[in-house]
């Protein structure tokens, strides 16, 4: 081979070894606002869970255990205790809200495409109380409805009556 032959081989060869680093740049660049699906564990590492008898836990992460790796799936195994009890808290409160609703107003679906009137409970931290308001046509997927003022005032006040006996 001549020497033209092979400078352009060489050539070619740095050029493909260029494209290369670009392409894996251009995948970073992707994946760099890219909110990874779950949080990584490494085998040892303190973890914190809400077991099957609802009780706040910590434990030690083991990878290849369908104890842990199923939470973490879901979302439900965390890094520290904070943010276990945010999602004990979190989840009871929509549970309790879930709860009354069968209860009280299952059978009301409400039409978020309408400008009807819908109710919701929420914590007020002003008054340190659960409290009933309007909604208009704003869904949110984390708001349970209801359909009446009356029905989501006897919810708050029956999230308020559990708090104070807590």
């Amino acid at each position: 081979m001549n020497t033209i032959a092979i400078e352009l081989e060489q050539e070619i060869a740095k050029t493909k070894e260029h494209l290369e680093q670009l392409e894996k740049k251009l995948d970073e660049a992707k994946n760099e606002n890219k909110v990874p699906e779950t949080l990584e564990f490494t085998p040892g590492e303190d973890c914190w869970f809400i077991n099957s008898d609802v009780e706040v836990c910590a434990g030690i992460y083991t990878r290849g255990t369908g104890y842990h790796d199923n939470r973490v799936t879901r979302r439900q195994l965390f890094k520290s205790k904070e943010f276990v009890d945010l999602f004990d808290e979190k989840s009871q409160f929509i549970a309790d809200l879930l709860h009354f609703k069968w209860l009280y107003d299952r059978d009301y679906v409400p039409d978020l495409s309408s400008n009807e009137l819908k109710y919701e409970v929420y914590f007020d931290p002003g008054c340190n109380e659960h409290d009933s308001g309007v909604v208009y046509n704003y869904p949110n997927i984390e708001v349970v409805y209801f359909s009446t003022k009356e029905i989501a005032q006897k919810c708050a006040d029956w999230l308020n009556s559990r708090r104070k006996e807590e």
